[in-house]
């Protein structure tokens, strides 16, 4: 029987690296899924990833309508399920890799998860507030607009590849592109310095805009106003969900910025990638030869 910590050097390598830089999800979200997925290998579970994509979509959308419901509770079970939905995001792709089933429709309906989720969530949980503590409509407002940003933010690092396959390739004339240029090797040892305090400092809001983040800041404080401040004030969690919609959309308002003044170049990019890979593309397509064992991945 595979051992989690071989499952997790087979399933989770590149992923794993990834996640350690991110704050609490090398221990709280990617180690969770492993325990799952080593289950559903174990009692030879037939849910494809696909299915359990979707699994994750309707849980995290009851997580999100639940919070609806007034009170504390139910706002901290929301809370939970799209916890289980951050699980579940680990577990199908680990089983996708494990079953080597991989499907476009799986990655469309994850999309959608990224898109719909979080700002949902944003903007349930502050009508709520906003409906029991009879708060002012500017409130509720402020809310949309981060839940907005949230999905302009998650958006900006696919828009130039949309941008790519709708626009330049059908016309590439008439979209100029600027040189890019190609950095040279070098076979000399290159000291990696460390981030300067201030960068450290500044990198600091890409971590704050973690969903995960989020879902633990007003965990937190909807605890503490159970515990510690009236009931059914939410005091500390209408203060957090205010500053926290503050922060998402000074920093979407930053991304924005920033794509605006580098999109060209990195569509740049895209295309110099593309046309470099896409040969070797091609020429494993056409080496891979339809036979009768070969099983298509809906």
């Amino acid at each position: 029987m595979t051992s989690i910590n071989e499952l997790r050097q087979q399933l989770q390598k590149g992923k794993r690296e990834r996640m350690k830089k991110m704050w609490g999800h090398g221990f709280f979200v990617q180690g969770p899924p492993i325990y799952v997925t080593a289950l559903l290998i174990r009692f030879n579970s037939k849910l494809t990833p696909n299915q359990i994509t979707t699994i994750m979509l309707f849980i995290s959308m009851v997580g999100v309508g639940i919070m609806l419901i007034p009170g504390y509770v139910s706002k901290l079970l929301g809370l939970f399920l799209l916890y289980l939905g951050l699980i579940l995001d680990g577990v199908d792709g680990e089983i996708a890799r494990h079953k080597k089933l991989f499907s476009i429709k799986g990655l469309y309906i994850d999309s959608v998860y990224h898109l719909l989720i979080p700002g949902a969530m944003l903007i349930t949980l502050a009508t709520s507030i906003a409906t029991e503590t009879q708060t002012n409509m500017w409130y509720l407002c402020l809310c949309a607009l981060a839940a907005i940003g949230w999905i302009i933010i998650k958006t900006g690092g696919q828009l130039p590849f949309h941008l790519y396959a709708k626009h330049f390739l059908g016309k590439p004339g008439v979209f100029p592109l600027p040189a890019v240029k190609v950095k040279k090797e070098s076979t000399e040892t290159t000291v990696v310095s460390k981030p300067h305090l201030i960068r450290r400092i500044l990198g600091i809001r890409f971590q704050v805009r973690q969903f995960f983040i989020a879902m633990v800041l007003l965990a937190i404080s909807l605890v503490v106003d159970v515990l510690f401040l009236m009931p059914q004030s939410y005091e500390l969690t209408w203060w957090v969900l205010g500053i926290y919609s503050c922060f998402l959309i000074l920093h979407t308002l930053e991304e924005v910025f920033k794509m605006t003044m580098n999109i060209e170049g990195i569509i740049a990019n895209i295309h110099r990638s593309t046309t470099e890979r896409w040969p070797k593309v091609q020429a494993s397509q056409e080496a891979v030869k339809p036979s009768e064992d070969h099983t298509s991945v809906s």
